[in-house]
């Protein structure tokens, strides 16, 4: 079977794309002429990088170090969109980035989308974003608000406002 790579177009803007946030579009091509697109979303976390593949063979997520590492970036979507998988977080990268923040910076960039993580104490939060507006929601509780266009600013906004709801939700879950 040939393998899928890069097309050389993709290959010369990935180094770039790793600096940035957002969604990103690669062309995949093998020997016999057969190509793919996949969906390469790239998220700046406070301590690592973290980039999640969509494919035909489905999602992979890995967590890169700063900086993150071309090649690196290259083997893991060529891997997963072969169904392979040839690159992984390493062992120093697992902790780098947490539930939480990946939640929260996927809600701010994409800004569309349910996203669902569970707090250490089991709160089973929902996060939903539109371009207008981002809730939070713990059982029957909801917070929604406006979040600035700089998805740093959105983040910060928006990890300062979780853990304040979530304050909240644990001090009414007691009086109760």
């Amino acid at each position: 079977m040939s393998m899928l790579t890069l097309n050389p177009a993709s290959h010369a803007r990935l180094p770039a794309q790793l600096a940035l946030n957002g969604p990103f579009e690669h062309t995949l091509r093998n020997s016999l002429g057969v190509s793919t697109t996949v969906q390469l979303l790239v998220l700046q976390c406070s301590h690592a990088v973290e980039l999640t593949v969509s494919s035909s063979q489905g999602q992979s997520c890995i967590t890169l170090k700063r900086p993150a590492c071309p090649e690196r970036a290259v083997r893991f979507i060529q891997g997963a969109a072969n169904g392979v998988h040839a690159e992984a977080t390493q062992l120093d990268e697992w902790d780098l980035v947490s539930d939480v923040e990946s939640t929260l910076r996927r809600a701010v960039v994409l800004r569309q989308g349910t996203q669902q993580f569970t707090t250490d104490d089991d709160l089973d939060v929902e996060v939903t974003s539109s371009p207008e507006r981002t809730c939070i929601q713990v059982q029957d509780t909801r917070l929604c608000m406006a979040l600035p266009a700089d998805p740093e600013a959105a983040y910060q906004q928006l990890h300062e406002l979780l853990q304040r709801f979530l304050s909240a939700c644990r001090s009414t879950a007691q009086v109760a």
